[in-house]
């Protein structure tokens, strides 16, 4: 069986196309408070064109 590997706290575009290039299975994005708290517009254009599954945290 695979392993399953999740890259979370992404904050830029550049580290999200980084991860999903290296087979990430799940890109996340922090909703709740925080210093890598985004909002859902910032995570839909971090995330945007990735393969990946996105996970909001």
């Amino acid at each position: 069986m695979p392993a399953e590997v999740k890259i979370c706290g992404l904050t830029r575009a550049v580290d999200a196309e980084f991860a999903d290039a290296a087979g990430a299975t799940y890109l996340g994005v922090i909703f709740a408070g925080g210093p890598r708290e985004r909002s859902p517009d910032d995570a839909r254009a971090t995330l945007s064109g990735r393969r990946a599954r996105k996970v909001g945290v």
